[in-house]
């Protein structure tokens, strides 16, 4: 609900920046990479209810070839607009967010409003810029596969594929590769954001619908009828989706080759929050390993520590050699 200091903050951006966008309608996906984002957005976009994408994306050319951006990405302003008229259909602003992208979105908020920063919570900022918001929030719990399918999206630049697209593309595409050193850090880095959105979602109070990568592939039309009806979208049929799945067996055969080559992927307690989906205590257990592997290692770099086998060599050379003279007076 609005309250005064959205208003006033609001007020201070229109009569500050004239002609200042604000849609009549938002809803943002808050997502982990991997999780189904692109299947559902390319949907909503499909319908004409706003036209959700990564307008914050850390790499510019992206969104300038995609979109057709042509504005100083420095200048807070014209950033801020081209974000929100670039995806407003129908009055309606929709747009993706991951966690990386959220900083960037709020270090522009910031820059625009000021003097208002010390007094708006982050809920205060989003409902200023996209009015009347309302919040998803995209996971899934099979995070070894989601780990693999990030690896290879991040070597191919390959994120979705329309059915009507023409596979042209893969002819100037180089085929991913395994690399279990990557995988793992994407593993690591997907434990990271899913344990920072889901407290930062818990410590701002803000309520959502949730919703599972896998409850979307396997129901798409039922899992949209749900998101439909929370976002009060008023059409009474859901197509088929228009994007292909990328998953092959290839994926299958990486999931079962990272298992194998990765052993603390065994240790029972993790395994059994992986299981569980229990991601905040994987991520704790996961830290924890890492943080004892750095301490054993800086503490194994120690002098005192490393040269320890060959002081106790020559103390006890030195002990044996004492006894020896001793036994001989």
């Amino acid at each position: 609900m609005e309250n005064d200091n959205i208003l006033n903050a609001r007020q201070f951006l229109q009569e500050k920046f004239k002609e200042f966008p604000l849609p009549s309608q938002s809803y943002l996906i808050f997502m982990i990479p991997r999780t189904g984002s692109n299947l559902m957005a390319t949907h909503l976009q499909d319908i004409g209810f706003g036209k959700p994408f990564e307008a914050f994306h850390f790499n510019h050319t992206v969104i300038q070839n995609e979109y057709g951006w042509e504005i100083d990405f420095n200048d807070p302003v014209a950033y801020m607009k081209q974000a929100i008229t670039s995806q407003t259909v129908n009055g309606i602003f929709g747009m993706k967010l991951n966690w990386s992208q959220r900083g960037t979105f709020f270090q522009i908020a910031h820059a625009l409003l000021g003097g208002y920063n010390s007094t708006l919570t982050d809920m205060e900022i989003f409902e200023t810029f996209f009015p009347n918001p309302k919040f998803i929030y995209m996971k899934r719990l099979n995070k070894v596969r989601q780990a693999v399918s990030y690896s290879k999206g991040k070597q191919t630049g390959i994120w979705q594929v329309r059915k009507s697209q023409s596979e042209d593309y893969k002819e100037y595409v180089l085929p991913p590769v395994y690399n279990r050193a990557h995988i793992e850090s994407c593993l690591e880095e997907l434990l990271a954001d899913n344990a920072s959105w889901e407290n930062y979602l818990r410590k701002n109070d803000i309520q959502f619908l949730e919703v599972w990568y896998e409850d979307l592939d396997r129901d798409f039309v039922g899992e949209m009828k749900k998101i439909y009806a929370y976002l009060n979208i008023e059409i009474p049929n859901v197509n088929a989706p228009s994007t292909k799945k990328q998953a092959n067996a290839k994926t299958q055969n990486w999931v079962d080759r990272f298992v194998s080559d990765t052993p603390w992927l065994n240790d029972p307690k993790l395994r059994r929050s992986l299981n569980d989906g229990d991601f905040q205590t994987m991520y704790l257990q996961r830290t924890r390993m890492l943080i004892e592997a750095k301490e054993r290692k800086a503490w194994n770099s120690i002098p005192a520590i490393r040269l320890k086998p060959l002081r106790w060599f020559f103390f006890r050379g030195k002990k044996k050699l004492q006894q020896l003279i001793n036994s001989n007076k």
